[in-house]
């Protein structure tokens, strides 16, 4: 739960900043604050395969270990895409710091 709320917080207060702010050092340090909380959740989603996708549900992850291989196969491959799509996310925020701002 902690892990969750760091990543939610840091991508939100990068957000903020990179949206609401007139000033380009304050953007690229909100699009720095970003690109460190996509890293995160894509390292976690990646590697670890510790982001619960049914958060706030009463499933646990030893529930989800008693759920048919089929299951477990399509959980894994779903956030093994969401992994890559957060690793392109913050490869673009970091690509949009270093030259386009």
């Amino acid at each position: 739960m902690l892990k969750k709320m760091i990543l939610m917080s840091l991508l939100v207060v990068g957000a903020s900043l990179s949206i609401l702010s007139n000033s380009t050092t304050v953007m690229k340090i909100g699009g720095i604050i970003m690109v460190a909380g996509t890293l995160y959740g894509a390292f976690e989603l990646l590697f670890r395969n510790s982001v619960e996708l049914l958060s706030g549900s009463k499933i646990t992850k030893k529930d989800l270990k008693n759920l048919p291989l089929e299951i477990q196969r399509k959980y894994r491959k779903i956030t093994i895409l969401v992994g890559i799509i957060c690793l392109i996310v913050s490869v673009l925020c970091l690509y949009g710091i270093s030259y386009k701002l």
